[in-house]
């Protein structure tokens, strides 16, 4: 209930909901400062849902506004095994 309501409120402000997952656990304050930051980054008020998900490993994914910012190791390891296929010698 307090999910929905908060949705109603962010979104009646014009604001945009998104979520965090991350590998660990993140506090109430690490949430309100990526909130405040992507609240900048997309000129509107932003509230986020959490989840965790150590397939991650490290790290952590905002979905927001329609984009994806992947800043987990998971996502890094990936990016260097496409660079590294792409990248590779046939010969």
């Amino acid at each position: 209930v307090l999910g929905a309501l908060r949705r109603i409120k962010i979104e009646s402000e014009g604001g945009v909901l998104g979520q965090v997952v991350s590998a660990d656990p993140i506090t109430s304050e690490e949430l309100t400062q990526l909130e405040k930051t992507f609240s900048r980054k997309v000129g509107k008020p932003v509230a986020f849902s959490m989840r965790e998900d150590s397939a991650l490993l490290a790290g952590l994914k905002v979905f927001v506004n329609g984009r994806t910012y992947d800043s987990s190791l998971q996502g890094q390891l990936d990016r260097l095994k496409r660079g590294v296929t792409q990248h590779a010698d046939p010969g």
